[in-house]
């Protein structure tokens, strides 16, 4: 069985997924339950479009992320996903 908090993220994703909040949102409140989930400094969400991944959204990071396009090709480990 889950521990408690874990399942509670999870519900909370589902809920979030199958609500009408508008997409930035949406994204928002993913990364934010994922960021709680898992240890870590930091939580980003990225779109792949063509060869580039974008950010949607992002938890501890440089706000500027948001404006940047990664080409998958320049960046290895990004490329591995």
């Amino acid at each position: 069985m889950m521990p408690g908090p874990t399942l509670d993220v999870l519900l909370s994703i589902a809920r979030d997924l199958t609500a009408s909040f508008p997409s930035q949102e949406r994204a928002q409140r993913l990364v934010d339950a994922v960021h709680r989930a898992l240890p870590c400094d930091a939580t980003a969400l990225l779109r792949a479009q063509g060869q580039d991944l974008v950010p949607v959204a992002q938890l501890g990071l440089a706000s500027d992320l948001l404006g940047r396009r990664f080409r998958t090709a320049e960046h290895p480990r990004l490329a591995a996903l």
